[in-house]
């Protein structure tokens, strides 16, 4: 039979704000994850940021950005990382849906992921790190259901 699993204590705060200026809508959020680990003596933690950006361009067409910030780091093991993602968004309302009758969307999504381990250089076996780039198309149904 193995051990007990380790005795943890986690804490996460956050703060959200959003704003409507005209048609342009601005959001921002921030937090803070900490986990103790009170068998292994050990902790975690990290800060998170974001920023989102979304405007109509017409009533069908809208646009969004989004910004993510990470900064996560730990004692046991030693681990210091900040990545990053920023999407940017096309949508578009191909048939609105009205009452039964379903609606249709479709939608272009770009990404671009960064990240940056600050203990890679004082490894020996290098980054963990992999920035990326990443494109969706999206179909998406939905409708107005009536009670």
């Amino acid at each position: 039979m193995g051990g007990s699993p380790p005795d943890t204590v986690t804490t996460a705060d956050r703060l959200q704000a959003g704003v409507l200026v005209s048609k342009l809508s601005l959001g921002a959020s921030v937090e803070h994850d900490k986990t103790e680990d009170l068998t292994n003596v050990a902790r975690a933690q990290a800060m998170i940021g974001g920023a989102t950006l979304a405007y109509p361009l017409t009533r069908r067409v809208s646009t969004n950005l989004t910004y993510n910030v990470r900064h996560a780091w730990s004692d046991v093991p030693a681990s210091d990382q900040i990545t990053s993602d920023t999407t940017l968004g096309l949508n578009w309302m191909v048939v609105a849906p009205n009452g039964q009758r379903p609606g249709m969307s479709l939608g272009l999504d770009g990404s671009y992921h960064s990240c940056r381990d600050k203990l890679a250089d004082s490894s020996s076996f290098g980054a963990v790190c992999v920035n990326s780039y990443q494109a969706f198309v999206r179909m998406s149904v939905s409708w107005m259901p009536s009670f």
